[in-house]
């Protein structure tokens, strides 16, 4: 299997879950920082 993509259902019953995305997003920059800015983490991360 060759996975390309992964994708998540946001809908409405995901939006409690908000603050954990954020919290995960917030480390992930944080465990990257030394690597690149978190401008650049963020638009790698959120591309479409």
């Amino acid at each position: 299997m060759n996975l390309k993509v992964i994708a998540f259902d946001a809908d409405d019953t995901l939006w409690v879950n908000e603050p954990y995305f954020r919290q995960t997003e917030e480390r992930f920059y944080e465990l990257l920082s030394g690597y690149s800015s978190q401008h650049t983490l963020e638009r790698e991360l959120l591309k479409n």
